[in-house]
């Protein structure tokens, strides 16, 4: 949020704009890898189904 407040009002907090775009792909391909492991751990029975 401080990253994107900075942006906007150009604060001059020296914040990194890059972060704007890059930290919602890394939270995207860390959620996606943990997503696809709990759906390959259910399928081979290594986390029983409720």
């Amino acid at each position: 949020m401080a990253t994107v407040t900075d942006h906007l009002f150009d604060m001059g907090w020296g914040w990194d704009a890059r972060i704007i775009w890059t930290a919602p792909i890394i939270v995207a391909g860390a959620v996606s890898v943990r997503l696809i492991g709990l759906a390959i751990c259910r399928a081979v029975g290594a986390i029983p189904h409720k």
